[in-house]
């Protein structure tokens, strides 16, 4: 079974995290579906090259972020629950 870290920089290199805690991207998003009805809201490239992806189911408020390194695989960085969508506010807008 996949443990997820628990205290981790947000990109750090998946070769610093467990093993257990990698696997192919395809694998890792069918596992998060599976477990926990995550399913991917948001995507990002890091300046080190890095995919970086956030699952989240919207029911319960479970959310994983992951890191993609360049050619090899995805690694758990970071979980939590009391995931919430966020608007974003348009361009120029004061609080």
């Amino acid at each position: 079974m996949l443990i997820r870290a628990t205290a981790l920089a947000v990109l750090l290199p998946c070769a610093a995290v467990a093993q257990s805690n990698c696997m192919p991207r395809d694998d890792m998003a069918a596992w998060l579906g599976e477990q926990f009805a995550e399913a991917r809201v948001s995507m990002a490239l890091a300046d080190t090259g890095q995919m970086v992806e956030t699952y989240a189911n919207l029911d319960t408020g479970t959310w994983t972020l992951t890191a993609t390194q360049p050619g090899g695989p995805t690694c758990i960085v970071v979980y939590g629950r009391a995931f919430q969508l966020v608007a974003a506010e348009p361009a120029g807008v004061d609080g």
